[in-house]
């Protein structure tokens, strides 16, 4: 009789999860171009033996920008808690030695400065009072002194007045630019802005200038004992070449010590536990951003280098790349390693130079932080925003431990994602992907996009974007790929398309969609789309300048111009590794390469779009790309958006871009 009861009381527990499984599964709706303000971001992971310190950011509808707050989860426990409110940003949070108190950077003034705030309660104040806007910032060992970072703009200071107030502008307020490097991406004219090394006296709060020359500096880190800071900046050739050294700085002479020699790129010096060593960055190619980043250490005072990853084809992960970090013994090194279209937490040991993975291909880890054998990272997917997962270092079990967009994953019902391979030419194979609509049936024909990443140098396929869920879930067979010129596939894979952007890039994402059309019969060869962003609409305006098979097309922040981009641009030493040289030098490779000079041919109805304000590819491209494309006959739309840099910040012009690019599908693909 007691088994009979169990047996009809499992079926109704059964039938009760299936019904409201089945509720969800109902309930749930597609993804909108709105939900951008209710996607959580976490990132700036910093943990003591208590827990863990980081920041979780939103979109803010009201304000229009990115809000971000620190929140603190204790070791064992399983919430998190909120540290900091109200509509401000605060980042970079960093423990005290006390291991209560946390110190960040906040921006509830008008300007980025230094905040405190205790665990135990109360609320933040002013930690360091500074005339200078704070652009980093790290902590002494023994937590009595902060190495700061500090904006000096005062022409800055000057046009915010001027725009302020509207006075007029007189001969004195005329900006005299004499540097290579004056423009900058998201910050626009920087001609008299340098990035100075101060000390700060956490007792006193006296403040110290270190730096005062005509150098940048970035990424400070205190020696073991206090006595020195290392720092780096390109010294001599700022706007040049990407030719930053390491540098020691005594706080007592002001002395200031020159460690790498290296010609290229050295970056981002971690001390050793015992004080002895530093494990840093270095690249090969003076003008090449993208050069693959290797791991190297070398004494304090700059002796005994010796490079740790040097039979490993694959790049430290060189997009804001984080510090190594040494384990507790000084044996081993963590750091983030790019790897099949994916970012890789991995672990090196010193005397063997072993490399060993703590993250899977397939996830992109964004940052990390390593204490007590556990490993803390900020990590996503294609299908998942960013959480917090911890990692057992001696067991290699990992959990996730923050679940900030559960809420917003099981109100929506996302794309189907589907990885596919295929050899592009003999010995080239090509990874891509495809979305789908949720609900796609077999004998469904929807039409087709390929989506063409920036860079090129850049790649896609591990890391969550919710306009690809937008856009498959709207009814299209969205699909991309990592070309040729792509990153984490090696060096040889990242060089093919140097000097000739347009050629086996081209013939890769050409194949892709052939590849689509062939293998997914729910992909309507008769109904393709193209899109990119950056170089995906460089990529857009030259496929679309060389074929028709494509029916429309949405083109973004392109470069269709080589000549006439390179002194417009903040990217110029780009330009001269790229092209083998400045266009005076190889006039016919930036003319031939350059998709304007194919422009009579396009006729797929094309979407532009750009930032007013983008310093890296300016909207002069999209100008002359618009009207081009309207005294040929072809029809085209153009949409500007008021104060945006090359990526846009608003989230409104995002919502906007994303549901006017939808509409112009509709209306040539459906």
């Amino acid at each position: 009789m007691r088994h009979k009861q169990n047996l009809f009381f499992a079926q109704i527990f059964i039938f009760v999860n299936i019904f409201f499984i089945s509720l969800n599964a109902q309930t749930r709706r597609a993804p909108q171009s709105e939900d951008i303000y209710k996607i959580k971001t976490i990132s700036n992971p910093h943990a003591n033996s208590r827990g863990i310190i980081f920041v979780s950011s939103t979109q803010s509808e009201k304000k229009q920008k990115n809000i971000s707050h620190l929140w603190f989860l204790g070791d064992g426990e399983n919430k998190a808690r909120q540290i900091t409110f109200d509509e401000h940003s605060n980042y970079n949070p960093q423990f005290l030695p006390d291991g209560n108190r946390i110190v960040f950077i906040s921006d509830r003034t008008d300007k980025a400065e230094i905040y405190i705030i205790d665990l135990r309660g109360g609320k933040e104040k002013k930690f360091i009072n500074t005339n200078d806007e704070v652009s980093d910032f790290t902590l002494s060992r023994d937590g009595k002194f902060a190495a700061l970072v500090l904006i000096n703009y005062p022409q800055g200071d000057k046009l915010k007045i001027l725009e302020k107030n509207k006075k007029e502008i007189k001969d004195e307020d005329i900006i005299v630019v004499d540097r290579s490097n004056y423009m900058r991406d998201g910050e626009g004219i920087i001609q008299g802005k340098r990035e100075k090394l101060w000390l700060a006296n956490l007792s006193n709060g006296n403040f110290l200038q270190l730096t005062d020359g005509e150098f940048d500096v970035a990424n400070p880190e205190f020696s073991a004992d206090g006595k020195n800071i290392f720092f780096q900046t390109n010294l001599k050739e700022a706007g040049i070449t990407y030719n930053t050294d390491i540098f020691s700085i005594s706080i007592d002479s002001k002395e200031i010590k020159q460690l790498t020699t290296n010609p290229a790129t050295d970056l981002c010096a971690s001390v050793s536990p015992d004080g002895k060593s530093i494990a840093y960055f270095a690249a090969e190619r003076p003008k090449c951003y993208y050069d693959h980043l290797r791991l190297w250490i070398m004494r304090t005072d700059g002796t005994e280098r010796k490079c740790l990853t040097e039979e490993l084809d694959r790049s430290i992960s060189f997009d804001e790349p984080q510090k190594a970090i040494w384990s507790e013994d000084g044996k081993k090194i963590f750091t983030l390693i790019e790897d099949q279209a994916s970012v890789r937490l991995a672990e090196i040991t010193i005397a063997n130079k072993q490399i060993r993975f703590l993250s899977n291909v397939g996830n992109l880890v964004h940052s990390f932080e390593i204490i007590n054998n556990r490993a803390f990272t900020i990590s996503t997917d294609l299908s998942h925003p960013t959480e917090i997962y911890e990692t057992d270092l001696n067991k290699n079990e990992k959990k996730q431990i923050t679940h900030f967009n559960n809420d917003w994953l099981n109100s929506v019902e996302l794309a189907k994602t589907q990885k596919f391979n295929f050899e592009s030419s003999p010995g080239i194979n090509i990874e891509g992907w495809i979305f789908f609509p949720p609900s796609i049936k077999k004998e469904e024909k929807l039409p087709g996009i390929l989506r063409i990443h920036g860079g090129p140098q850049w790649f896609y396929g591990s890391d969550f974007s919710l306009d690809f869920h937008i856009y498959a879930t709207s009814g299209y067979a969205l699909f991309f790929s990592n070309p040729r010129g792509s990153t984490t596939y090696g060096a040889k894979f990242s060089d093919a398309i140097r000097g000739e952007w347009g050629n086996k890039d081209y013939h890769d994402l050409m194949s892709t969609t052939n590849y689509v059309i062939k293998n997914f019969p729910q992909v309507d060869s008769t109904r393709l789309g193209i899109m990119g962003w950056s170089y995906g609409g460089i990529m857009t305006a030259w496929i679309t300048s060389h074929t028709q098979k494509f029916k429309a097309a949405v083109c973004g922040a392109p470069v269709v111009d080589y000549t006439a981009d390179y002194g417009e641009t903040d990217a110029h030493i780009d330009s001269d590794y790229e092209f083998f040289g400045p266009p005076w030098e190889e006039s016919e490779r930036y003319r031939k390469w350059s998709p304007l000079t194919y422009v009579a041919d396009v006729k797929t109805p094309t979407l532009l779009a750009h930032g007013e304000e983008d310093f890296r590819c300016r909207i002069t491209n999209s100008e002359r790309w618009y009207i081009s494309l309207k005294r040929l006959g072809v029809e085209t739309i153009f949409f500007r958006y008021p104060g945006e840099p090359h990526s846009p910040t608003r989230p409104a012009h995002n919502i906007h871009f994303d549901n006017e690019s939808l509409k112009w599908f509709d209306k040539f693909l459906k």
